[in-house]
């Protein structure tokens, strides 16, 4: 009998003992398959066209040919961009899908859009990404990050609360929609800035292109390294916001 009981007990031990090594990798909602996703690109390839992982065919052209880096906050790469070789990526509007916020004949649309940016300078003020005349990101030479909509004769804008460094890596997320309370988002690291109220309905249309790293007028150049770049035709909730800017697009940990 006090065998037995010695054999149920070391039995008991193993079977309640707590496993080592590291927690398991956490996940969150896979948004490239989302339906509202309009464009998603991981900006992995080396050179040539960044291609669209959201099935809509919003493929970016590389224009003077925007470089590689491996200094990448999702995947192995991130898209360089050099302000000196006027180094931009793009789509012209007539290429764009059907649905793309801002496209020309649109009706007004909500929007979230954002990527990951290491600036390397940022004066004057750098495009990070965006569509001229509709929706956009820039760092202005403060340092602080803002979102800015057309909203017909106005551009309302939110501003960063804080200024953030050269090289480092920011999210910045644009949202905006145009239920009973209208308003324009910024989100930085997952945290919901200045908002501001507006009139406008929704993002408004344009036949400008969509472009990173550079407005469609060839000016404000980025300096320095953009990854994991996205545009979809809904406002995102905040949680979902928090969410992509911990675990990536595709529900990894970033």
């Amino acid at each position: 009998m006090i065998k037995e009981e010695k054999k149920r007990k070391r039995w008991t031990r193993h079977f309640y003992s707590i496993p080592s090594g590291p927690p398991p990798i956490q996940y969150s909602p896979d948004y490239t398959v989302d339906t509202a996703m309009q464009g998603f690109w991981n900006l992995e390839e080396a050179s040539g066209d960044r291609i669209d992982g959201s099935g809509k065919g919003n493929n970016l052209n590389s224009i003077n040919n925007v470089g590689q880096s491996s200094n990448a906050k999702q995947g192995s790469y991130s898209a360089s961009f050099s302000r000196a070789s006027s180094q931009s990526l793009g789509v012209l509007d007539a290429s764009l899908s059907a649905n793309f916020p801002g496209k020309n004949g649109l009706p007004a649309q909500n929007l979230t859009a954002g990527c990951w940016i290491y600036p390397t300078s940022v004066s004057p003020q750098i495009w990070a990404i965006g569509k001229d005349d509709s929706f956009w990101i820039l760092v202005i030479p403060s340092g602080n990050i803002r979102a800015q909509l057309s909203a017909g004769a106005s551009y309302p804008e939110s501003t960063s609360n804080n200024t953030y460094p050269v090289n480092a890596w920011q999210h910045a997320v644009i949202r905006f929609f145009g239920t009973t309370t209208r308003e324009l988002n910024l989100f930085v690291n997952g945290v919901k800035q200045t908002s501001a109220p507006i009139a406008a309905t929704g993002v408004m249309a344009s036949n400008r292109g969509f472009y990173i790293g550079a407005s469609s007028f060839a000016s404000n150049f980025f300096d320095g390294l953009v990854d994991e770049a996205f545009v979809m035709n809904r406002a995102l909730s905040d949680a979902e916001i928090l969410n992509i800017y911990s675990h990536g697009l595709n529900g990894r940990r970033a």
